[in-house]
């Protein structure tokens, strides 16, 4: 028997695989995980494989996940969607400017306020 199957091997997300269920006679059903190697053709050998084993994304240290977030923003330097925030200095948005209440808006000289 041949089968046409894509790949699995090294996918993303990682640990995918085919389940594949056989009925070998009324009663009697086995399952079997595979894995697909990119080269081809493969033995069924090569590809059976057992949940939960192999090679696995090894798991992170906390040192690892803070220093991955400390380049992110903190939360005093980003614009929150909600609440209230005061803000100093020049800023420069694009696209039309907008206040939550639409009827308390105006212009004082060159700035857009909003209440």
């Amino acid at each position: 028997m041949n089968a046409a199957l894509e790949p699995n091997a090294g996918a993303t997300p990682a640990s995918v695989y085919y389940t594949v269920v056989y009925q070998l006679e009324p009663g009697e059903v086995r399952t079997e995980y595979w894995v697909v190697p990119t080269s081809s053709p493969a033995t069924l050998a090569q590809v059976r494989t057992t949940p939960g084993t192999g090679t696995a994304a090894q798991p992170v240290s906390m040192q690892y996940v803070n220093t991955a977030l400390a380049a992110k923003a903190n939360d005093n330097a980003v614009v929150h969607l909600a609440g209230t925030r005061r803000w100093t200095g020049t800023k420069k948005f694009f696209g039309a400017a907008k206040c939550a209440d639409a009827g308390k808006y105006g212009r004082r000289g060159n700035k857009f306020v909003c209440g």
